[in-house]
């Protein structure tokens, strides 16, 4: 591994002499770029795929010997003959995607920032020095993302629009095949999405347009993680477009916490499509984070998604009455190990009375936060007995003796 290493050191500043050291993150400043025309390239130049020149040696080499590693820079002969002459491993995909990711995720951790961003050049330069490097480079260095416009924009169709928003991006004119084949490639490789900005300068109608292209197939096949921002009016098409049945983790925020009863009301209108939405796309979802409160009818949703493990939701103010149903609905989850909830009580003269204690089999960590006598009244009405860990966050407390009695009643139930 030492040998290849050394040979993709040798060969990338040769390479890549005349080309200009950009990465993937140059797509992500805060410039936009320049509307493509003929031919569109996927954001930045370092992310384009060898030309036809760079086809790759295919005579092998013997596997190297115990040769003690050069103080300085290799002789020109030498790097000669490792261009002429390339190691077998070098033509190895499997080995070459395990080399690209050591280089990205070696990262000193004083330096994180430029590190990063030092390694994706890297990246980008073996992308372009060899056909045989392009496809583990790109995928590596594709795998996880924070803007998608650079992705959209290898369609020259979709560009600004006069008179709009001139960083806002629309489908204007047919999608050209040969483009279309070169989205698909690219597309395949992100695994891990995080739009927290940068996806509201694509207009909506730019994902419910591909997604029509794709007859309704997700746009990212190979998507694991998603974490995604809504923006008022809290549109999901976009959600939709994306996300593959393999989608591991879903993590939704919203783009401010101010919010009056209507707009609360929007958030929980939207998410409560987008929750019955997943139950019929997702069929591995672990994961859900989601960054606001969620009233029983949301509960209820989530609770349908029986492949969850992780859910959590946190918000501000106060979350809605946690109403029966609800709590049925989380304990009917075969797989669910951990719960972090708001807890709003329903008032004991209304809530339906329980027999026995609902069993949350599975669970092994329960962070809850609320009022004591929330806490308390909704505590007694469960039993987890796998439960490890137990996490009571009080966001009020008018008497000290509120808080003793909460810890001992709890203390005295035996959790796990």
């Amino acid at each position: 591994m030492v040998s290849c290493i050394r040979i993709l050191a040798a060969w990338l500043p040769i390479r890549t002499q005349s080309a200009p050291a950009a990465t993937q993150d140059s797509a992500i400043a805060t410039k936009d770029p320049e509307p493509a025309t003929k031919d569109p390239e996927p954001a930045t130049e370092d992310l384009e795929p060898a030309t036809e020149d760079l086809k790759p040696a295919t005579e092998d080499l013997e596997p190297a010997t115990e040769d003690p590693e050069p103080e300085g820079p290799l002789p020109e002969y030498e790097i000669a003959n490792h261009l002429a002459h390339p190691h077998r491993a070098l033509q190895m995909e499997d080995i070459l995607h395990y080399v690209f990711e050591e280089v990205l995720l070696s990262v000193p951790y004083w330096d994180k920032f430029n590190g990063a961003r030092e390694n994706k050049a890297t990246l980008a330069r073996a992308a372009r020095a060899c056909k045989a490097f392009t496809k583990p480079a790109l995928s590596v260095l594709w795998r996880d993302i924070e803007n998608l416009v650079p992705l959209f924009r290898i369609l020259s169709c979709v560009h600004t629009q006069d008179g709009t928003r001139q960083d806002q991006y629309f489908i204007r004119g047919p999608i050209d095949p040969t483009e279309w084949g070169r989205f698909q490639m690219y597309a395949q490789w992100p695994r891990k999405v995080a739009c927290l900005s940068h996806f509201e300068k694509l207009h909506p109608s730019v994902f419910a347009g591909l997604s029509r292209y794709n007859n309704d197939k997700p746009l990212l096949s190979g998507l694991h993680t998603l974490s995604w921002r809504l923006k008022h009016p809290y549109n999901i098409v976009p959600i939709f477009a994306l996300v593959p049945p393999s989608l591991c983790s879903l993590n939704i925020t919203f783009a401010t916490s101010n919010t009056t009863s209507e707009t609360q009301q929007e958030r929980r209108s939207s998410l409560d499509l987008l929750l019955r939405g997943l139950h019929a796309r997702t069929s591995h979802l672990e994961l859900l984070e989601i960054d606001g409160h969620a009233d029983t009818t949301m509960l209820i949703a989530i609770g349908k998604l029986d492949s969850l493990r992780r859910v959590s939701m946190t918000g501000f103010g106060t979350p809605p009455v946690l109403q029966t149903q609800g709590i049925l609905a989380l304990a009917a989850m075969s797989n669910l190990t951990e719960l972090n909830l708001p807890i709003e009580m329903e008032e004991s003269r209304t809530a339906p009375e329980l027999a026995v204690p609902v069993e949350f089999a599975q669970l092994q960590k329960l962070s809850v936060q609320g009022a004591p006598a929330h806490l308390s009244d909704f505590l007694a009405r469960i039993t987890s007995p796998q439960l490890t860990a137990l996490n009571l966050r009080l966001t009020s407390c008018r008497r000290t003796s509120e808080c003793q009695d909460l810890i001992t009643f709890q203390g005295g139930r035996g959790y796990g």
